[in-house]
């Protein structure tokens, strides 16, 4: 039998790699992750398994590789789209769009949850940055078109350009900071755990094999109990993948310390709250070991891409992109200095606004792109030189549910991701001001009336509310941010799946840290904040197992 963990967390994604390399300065630590081993050294990307994980706009093809991403989907209206979840080190990190966002204060404030409130996360963004080193740099390129909409912002606003768009404290345009260093992806695995861009500190020096290992290739089929008890965890089962076949005529188990042991679920807002329910946790059955509302407050930003025609001779990369000799100019570009196109985040230009002057912070959010498609996940860009700019409500009030499909416990069956995007009469009325709101930064701007801008997408004979929220179902599209589905409330919170310190309700030794516990989304890209909270709880943990005063009432 190997020897017992003081913690095994599952999913090395972006939690899960930061709170790993925090625990094993003190713990032994095992680290599960489902997916291959598809790392190397960003420095030499091409020797890689998968090499398009290094290379920035590598994230079209990452996105849907069955190698990186778990193939989930779910439904917009009646419209069957992509739902990415990462399945390889670094998780998420390793196939998102790369940008650092904070949110603002106001959403931590309003999680209403002692130790988490804005002042406590902005100091987690600090110690992420400057203590811990995570790279938030500029992007590597520029393009004329994105520069006019930031201009077409600023005359119709009255804002100055923002250059260090990070948070979402007051309106401002500009360009996006990435998760990049030297033109590189840079992943929560590559940070944390390999070490690569850790600061000469004692992280570096400390020897990672002595209490950390790492696991690939492990399906976590359930968690394990105590004998003869319900809700004390003991570890994990789980079987191994190779090849991308699962061996399940065999299934493997490790398990925590007797004393204080602990397992963490990190696999994400949509595989943490399956695997706790293929486990009995919260699923409604006769044979549940504790009921909680687990699955339930699904979150997501929902971006609503408008797409504009522009005049002939206008400079974006549709035309670059569908030329062989184009596309033969990027590629040495980026080999030779690791810019232009190929160093692209998804959107590269954004924008916060307020769509009502009395709200406290802005509630939506630009991803603007110099490109065009019919929709995401196409190959080939429009023929015509085109833009993209989606809005999205960062405040939706529509709730979502992660439900087991057909009751099946085995967590091989994907779950039902059903975010009911749209679904409130406010998230209908926010579409289409943000919308109109696009529609009159391009069309109504002397900045931007050079290019001779035409509403491709969904076009200006769409004006009422009604037809707006009715075409914002026709071209909304997710920006991958599920959260909230094991939610983190104070005892007595009927809707709450975890405590202040992310314990589970009514369990012993098991706790979830990734972005399921955020009690309501926060106001921008959600991969930062989930790094936020991996440094908040181990911060925490630090305090509770650490001597840091008394520990606290197990539920």
């Amino acid at each position: 039998m190997p020897k017992p963990y003081d913690f095994i967390i599952v999913g090395a994604g972006t939690a899960g790699s930061l709170l790993a390399s925090q625990l094993s300065k003190h713990s032994r630590v095992l680290l599960m992750e489902a997916g291959p081993s598809n790392l190397l050294t960003p420095l030499n990307p091409m020797k890689s398994q998968t090499p398009w994980l290094h290379v920035p706009l590598g994230y079209l093809y990452t996105m849907t590789m069955k190698s990186t991403s778990y193939g989930f989907k779910t439904t917009v209206g009646d419209r069957q789209i992509e739902y990415p979840r990462g399945r390889t080190l670094g998780g998420c990190s390793s196939i998102n769009g790369m940008i650092y966002q904070k949110g603002n204060t106001g959403d931590y404030d309003g999680w209403g949850v002692k130790g988490w409130e804005g002042s406590d996360m902005m100091k987690c963004f600090d110690r992420i940055e400057k203590e811990f080193n995570w790279p938030v740099n500029k992007q590597r390129l520029r393009w004329e078109i994105l520069d006019s909409f930031g201009e077409a912002v600023e005359e119709k606003k009255g804002l100055t350009k923002n250059e260090r768009l990070v948070d979402s404290e007051e309106e401002g345009v500009g360009y996006f900071q990435v998760n990049q260093s030297g033109g590189f992806r840079v992943s929560a695995f590559q940070a944390f755990v390999d070490g690569r861009y850790m600061t000469m500190n004692d992280e570096r020096e400390r020897e990672y094999g002595k209490n950390l290992d790492v696991v690939t290739g492990a399906v976590v089929k359930g968690l394990l109990f105590q004998e003869g008890s319900r809700n004390k965890v003991m570890g994990v089962e789980y079987w191994k993948e190779v090849d991308g076949v699962i061996d399940d005529r065999e299934t493997h188990e490790v398990r925590t310390n007797l004393d204080g042991g602990e397992v963490v679920l990190s696999a994400g807002a949509v595989s943490s709250p399956h695997l706790l329910m293929c486990s009995g946790i919260g699923c409604g059955t006769a044979d549940e070991k504790v009921s909680l509302p687990v699955g339930l407050n699904l979150q997501d930003h929902l971006q609503l891409r408008q797409v504009f025609k522009l005049a002939e001779g206008t400079t974006s990369l549709n035309p670059i992109a569908n030329s062989m000799i184009g596309r033969m100019r990027i590629g040495i570009e980026y080999g030779l200095k690791q810019t232009g196109p190929l160093s692209m985040a998804p959107s590269q230009l954004g924008a916060f606004l307020k769509s009502s002057p009395e709200l406290a912070f802005p509630d939506l959010q630009w991803h603007v792109q110099p490109l065009s498609l019919d929709k995401f996940g196409d190959e080939k860009l429009h023929s015509f030189p085109g833009m993209t700019a989606a809005v999205c409500n960062l405040r939706p009030t529509s709730r979502g549910s992660i439900t087991l499909s057909g009751g099946s416990k085995d967590v091989r069956d994907k779950p039902i991701i059903d975010p009911r995007y749209l679904e409130s009469l406010h998230d209908q009325k926010v579409a289409a001001r943000g919308m109109r709101m696009t529609r009159d930064i391009v069309l109504g701007s002397s900045s931007f009336a050079k290019y001779k801008p035409q509403e491709y997408l969904p076009g200006i004979e769409y004006s009422t509310d009604e037809e707006l929220a009715a075409q914002a179902k026709k071209v909304g599209t997710s920006i991958f941010h599920p959260c909230g589905t094991c939610k983190m409330g104070c005892e007595g919170d009927k809707d709450a799946v975890v405590d202040g310190s992310l314990r589970v309700f009514g369990m012993e030794g098991l706790r979830v840290c990734d972005a399921s516990v955020m009690p309501s989304i926060t106001s921008g890209n959600t991969n930062s904040p989930t790094l936020a909270i991996a440094a908040n709880l181990s911060r925490l943990l630090a305090a509770e197992k650490g001597g840091g005063g008394k520990k606290r009432k197990r539920y």
